[in-house]
Parts: C-alpha cells; structure tokens; sequence
C-alpha cells in the first residue's frame, strides 16, 4: 500500500466505524457512567421507536428497562465500568407503546486517554420469539400424556 492509499484509509477510519455501527443489526448504544445515552445506531432507533436525537442523553435504564429489572442493569454497568465484561447478560426493555422485548446483551467499557473508564458500549439482540417459542415447547413437552419423538429430516432421534 502506498503512504497516499494508507492516508486515505486513515481518514475513513472513522468514517468506516460509523456506517459498520449504523448498519449493524443488533442495537448498539453506548451509556456515559452516569447511564446517559452516548451512541445510539439505527436498530436502536427501529427497536425502540426512538430516534437518535431524542435518544442521546437520557438515562437509558430510567427510560427503557422494565422497572423489576433497573436495579440489575445498574449494578451490572457498574460491574463492566470496574472492568468486568458482561456476555449474554438478558434483560427485558420496555418501548414506548409498552411493548417488552427480552435483550441478550454483550457489554464492554471504554477507556478515556488518561485510562479512565468513559463509559460503556452494548450490543444486544432481540431474543423475544426465540424465548417465546422456548415457553411453548417448554408448555407443551411438560404437559403432554403421550410420549415426544424428535428427530431431523433424517429421521435422527434428538430427545
């Protein structure tokens, strides 16, 4: 790569980062140690019906997990901003028509320059139909009086 081609892709760094961020399909937010909104990308604006603009700089627990949940989310940001990073960490947000979504979460702090934690960067995937589909299952195989055969195509015995 030539310095002119290195320069150019220097200078799209961010440029990149942002549209990889925006495109993304899981919700992606960023919350200062205070909890307010830093970073918000379009499949947080879709699930939570809630444009950046009105998103950035609201408290994100206050504002989108359900009230039985605030006190783990709290203390799990806490944990992360200490240094503890969080994987599949589940919780259920609350949308402003009322509607709860169940979130898994994968959480990481951010580093200042002076080695500071600034804050913290969450991705989440709505898992809502998944644990749905999973209560069915778990309905039906508990209450059944005949006996369950799951098998594949192939006729594979899965149970």
């Amino acid at each position: 790569m030539s310095r002119s081609e290195k320069n150019v892709v220097d200078t799209t760094d961010t440029t990149l980062l942002s549209a990889i961020v925006d495109t993304a399909g899981s919700v992606i937010l960023g919350l200062r140690p205070d909890g307010l909104i830093f970073a918000w990308n379009r499949a947080a604006e879709q699930l939570y019906q809630t444009p950046k603009q009105d998103a950035l700089g609201t408290s994100y627990v206050d504002r989108f997990i359900a009230p039985e949940h605030r006190a783990f989310v709290k203390a799990d940001i806490q944990e992360v901003l200490a240094g503890t990073r969080t994987l599949n960490f589940e919780d259920e947000s609350i949308l402003p028509d009322g509607t709860r979504r169940t979130l898994i979460w994968n959480v990481t702090r951010v580093m200042s320059d002076d080695g500071q934690p600034s804050g913290i960067v969450a991705i989440g995937q709505d898992i809502t139909e998944r644990k749905e589909a999973e209560e069915r299952f778990r309905v039906i195989f508990e209450n059944t009086h005949d006996g369950l055969l799951i098998s594949d195509a192939s006729g594979v015995s899965r149970l």
